[in-house]
């Protein structure tokens, strides 16, 4: 007899903040021209925590932290509303592009719901899912505002 997967979305409390270095890891090294610095995140994250500021949702997958979304809640100083942004989307490269990542997503706007924004902001690399990420934003609502560029000094 097979055994069900269990999968689970949840806040991950400021103790659990560091098992999400190895997808940060793994993230930066697929993705990303800088490496993941765990140094810095979990940290940033206790901050965060403890200012009541921000939260981290993880997904898992037979007891396996397989995907992790970080949001954060601030007032936006121009027009003083309430709003959340995503800061990290970090899913395990074979769980990507299934109804578990969509729901650790749709977990961090209900959280930025209950805190009170207005608005959230999602981000999406300019990458080759670019394009699709783009339209399954715009299917839930969200209109595209701004092209970010960066530059290292």
């Amino acid at each position: 007899m097979n055994a069900v997967a269990t999968s689970t979305i949840r806040a991950l409390a400021m103790d659990e903040v560091s098992l999400c270095v190895p997808l940060g890891h793994a993230f930066h090294a697929e993705k990303l021209p800088w490496p993941f610095n765990p140094q810095s995140f979990v940290p940033y994250w206790a901050k965060l925590y403890d200012m009541k500021s921000g939260n981290i949702f993880g997904w898992w997958k037979d007891g396996q932290l397989v995907g992790a979304i970080g949001g954060l809640r601030f007032i936006e100083p121009n027009t003083g509303m309430i709003l959340a942004q995503e800061a990290f989307w970090f899913v395990g490269k074979s769980f990507r592009g299934g109804i578990g990542a969509v729901r650790l997503w749709q977990r961090m706007e209900q959280w930025a719901y209950a805190e009170g924004a207005q608005e959230v902001f999602m981000i999406h690399l300019d990458d080759e899912q670019a394009e699709c990420i783009g339209r399954m934003y715009l299917r839930r609502g969200y209109m595209k505002l701004e092209t970010t560029y960066r530059k290292v000094l």
